[in-house]
């Protein structure tokens, strides 16, 4: 799964809240975070959103089902967080804006109980939907402010001043569904090849002629200048933008193989915070709730029922 179809998956848990059945059969739970539990339902309905009208093979599936799963995860944990500091909604304003929603669907013809009913909810599952929704943009808020925009902008300044990097890169391809056993194995070969280039043993670019299996072996892996946001794997542009000129970067495991990057020169951009808010408020939102979830997993019960995909806890592999 790519970084952009995650980020796609965490973007609809930070604005929406698709239905959950907390009256469902215990069957349909496929996890509890701290007693609270998750429904398949959720999971599917989630995925389907993402999808829209594209279709995906079922391992692949069964991935983005897996990783929606994780965000959801995250997203119960956060709002645990927000009520335990009084930072949410109270059942008031809760209420209140169910009835102002209620309000809105009789204008378009649409009883609440039709609306419910239709969507296989309760009126519980409004109150956390609102509770979520209202509590979460009360945070940001609260805590999405220029000054910590301006801040952010500065800790992260290459990711969006316009800075433009020239890479090389030597590849070690990978089939996706060859095996973790098969990937070690090509990260080891990566960083036995990068110890000789740092050892002067051999350079980057005699090195990426010799054993890259990609179209820019020919040229010693050159790829030329890539801003942060151009179109390459996530994995590859954080390395390169973390790099200075002569840094080579440990093995990059990326879909499509295992590469070795080597940062060859810096254009630094010049594009101030206030240039760029469109791209850091998203950019905050989705920190500032990753921060708070990762926080939060630490001391979190997190139990998994089988009745669906997930990960081995901690990583990105499927369980058996």
């Amino acid at each position: 799964m790519s970084a952009a179809t995650g980020y796609a998956i965490l973007f609809l848990f930070l604005f929406a809240w698709n239905a959950t059945a907390f009256g469902a059969e215990a069957s349909d739970v496929i996890a509890r975070v701290n007693g609270q539990p998750i429904v398949a339902g959720e999971v599917r309905r989630t995925v389907d959103a993402l999808l829209k009208d594209r279709t995906v093979d079922a391992s692949g599936r069964k991935v983005l089902e897996a990783d929606a799963l994780e965000q959801l995860i995250d997203r119960q944990l956060v709002l645990g967080y927000l009520e335990r500091r009084r930072l949410g909604m109270s059942r008031q304003e809760v209420r209140l804006a169910v009835e102002r929603f209620e309000k809105r669907l009789r204008q378009q013809g649409v009883e609440l109980a039709e609306y419910m009913k239709q969507g296989g909810i309760q009126l519980k599952d409004l109150d956390r939907r609102f509770a979520w929704q209202l509590g979460w943009q009360r945070y940001l808020d609260r805590y999405l402010t220029d000054e910590n925009l301006a801040k952010y902008f500065e800790q992260h300044r290459r990711d969006f001043d316009g800075t433009e990097v020239r890479v090389a890169h030597l590849l070690l391809k990978v089939k996706p569904d060859s095996g973790r056993e098969q990937l070690d194995a090509t990260r080891q070969r990566a960083a036995e090849i990068r110890a000789r280039i740092a050892s002067g043993e051999i350079s980057f670019e005699a090195a990426a002629e010799e054993y890259s299996q990609a179209p820019t072996a020919k040229w010693g892996g050159d790829i030329g200048f890539i801003t942060r946001h151009h179109m390459m794997p996530a994995p590859f542009s954080e390395a390169s933008f973390a790099m200075m000129p002569g840094d080579i970067s440990p093995p990059v495991v990326t879909s499509f193989g295992v590469h070795l990057i080597q940062c060859t020169e810096v254009k630094e951009g010049t594009k101030r915070w206030t240039d760029v808010r469109d791209q850091l408020e998203p950019a905050c939102n989705r920190y500032l709730f990753q921060w708070i979830a990762g926080r939060e997993r630490e001391g979190a019960k997190v139990e998994y029922t089988g009745a669906g995909p997930h990960f081995q806890p901690g990583t990105k592999e499927l369980a058996e």
